[in-house]
């Protein structure tokens, strides 16, 4: 993947977009789940630090 030369080869950010969509979006969503995971073990390792677990 290398934008930069694709815009020097003279595509449109819309033309970068729709050839770069795809990707970006895939590595954002494995990026948010990894936040959601750690955000969700911290929480389960606080409520086990507290004694609040059963």
């Amino acid at each position: 993947m290398d934008i930069r030369s694709d815009r020097q080869k003279g595509m449109s950010y819309v033309e970068l977009g729709r050839k770069y969509h795809e990707v970006l979006d895939h590595i954002f969503s494995e990026e948010a789940k990894s936040k959601r995971k750690r955000a969700y073990e911290k929480q389960i390792h606080w409520i086990a630090l507290s004694g609040f677990a059963a």
